[in-house]
């Protein structure tokens, strides 16, 4: 293994922790994660569980809310993901993601994706997660993963399936952005 590191990081946007939506943002990181190393770059993966902060975000000064900020801004690849609330992402998303200054993402390459009850929500993840991401600096490369619940029982098909083409572009804008080409 390289001693060139790969700094990603999954956002879960859920406010139940350990909900079916981390294990799908796990999954989809783990794929770019095992696809950086077939490429020969190591690999740092970390998660944040925004359940776990949610009492924290009532006070978006605070210590441990910074030190996630901080820690999300640090990424390479930024999963973020949210089950589709009222044909959105949720206000718990929005909330620690209010807390980023302007641009707070550049040089950060993300990936949004969604979980929805139904299949009319497919385009959520291009309709709001993105530009949201976007307005926050942040390039994003890749297509969405939109997932319905019904799939989820099959996601590792699902991500394998969206990883094959997709992760390779998340790893090269990572890159890019890098602006030497080579993590540091």
């Amino acid at each position: 293994m390289a001693d060139i590191a790969l700094r990603v990081m999954t956002l879960c946007g859920n406010p139940r922790a350990g909900s079916r939506t981390f294990t799908l943002t796990q999954l989809v990181g783990e794929a770019i994660a095992d696809s950086a190393r077939g490429s020969g770059l190591g690999v740092r993966h970390t998660t944040i569980d925004l359940a776990a902060y949610s009492s924290a975000l009532s006070t978006p000064a605070s210590r441990e809310i910074g030190d996630a900020v901080a820690e999300v801004r640090s990424s390479d690849v930024l999963i973020v993901s949210t089950p589709i609330y009222k044909g959105s992402y949720t206000g718990l998303l929005k909330s620690f993601l209010d807390v980023f200054p302007h641009r707070g993402l550049d040089s950060v390459t993300a990936v949004p994706v969604t979980v929805q009850a139904s299949p009319a929500h497919v385009f959520a993840a291009d309709l709001h997660l993105r530009p949201l991401l976007l307005d926050l600096g942040a390039t994003t490369p890749t297509s969405a993963l939109a997932v319905t619940e019904d799939q989820l029982e099959g996601a590792p098909d699902v991500v394998r399936e969206w990883a094959i083409d997709q992760a390779p572009l998340a790893i090269s804008a990572a890159q890019i952005l890098n602006r030497t080409g080579v993590l540091a």
